[in-house]
């Protein structure tokens, strides 16, 4: 049996969906990642976590501690994915399964952990499927993602 066919478990991922006034979202790019593969705040739970408490912690850990923000809901959209196989091998596992929460940013400046992150940018929600095109995003992610904002600015 090979490492395709051998069922393996999904790492719990927390990410954040973190928006401004100006209808922009934040999109980062991690560390030994290739330059066009554009993503979010995110980061795996640790054991005895809350979905808040990894939130919180990766906000924190991405972006800065100074970042000023509320959490507004969880997200519709969950994201599941599968990683290559050379990390399935040296993790053990075989992707991850990824909940969503959507972030109001407030105030303060980005200040990003260079040991995870390399850039990131402020995009309007619309022009998100300009960013979502490489790696294991799919077509239809940013248009998910969208359709699910546009029920929050409708909802708040």
């Amino acid at each position: 049996m090979s490492i395709n066919e051998e069922p393996q478990k999904y790492r719990a991922q927390v990410g954040a969906l973190i928006v401004n006034d100006s209808d922009e979202i934040l999109i980062v790019q991690n560390v030994g990642y290739p330059k066009d593969l554009w993503d979010f705040v995110k980061g795996g739970m640790h054991n005895g976590e809350e979905f808040e408490d990894t939130l919180k912690r990766e906000i924190a850990e991405e972006i800065g501690g100074n970042v000023k923000y509320f959490v507004i809901k969880r997200s519709s959209w969950f994201y599941i994915y599968d990683w290559p196989i050379e990390k399935r091998k040296k993790d053990g596992l075989r992707g991850a399964a990824r909940v969503s929460f959507w972030v109001r940013y407030l105030e303060n400046e980005v200040q990003i952990d260079s040991n995870e992150i390399t850039a990131y940018k402020w995009v309007k929600v619309s022009d998100l499927e300009k960013y979502l095109n490489t790696g294991t995003w799919k077509s239809e992610d940013a248009e998910n993602i969208k359709r699910d904002y546009a029920t929050l600015k409708t909802s708040v």
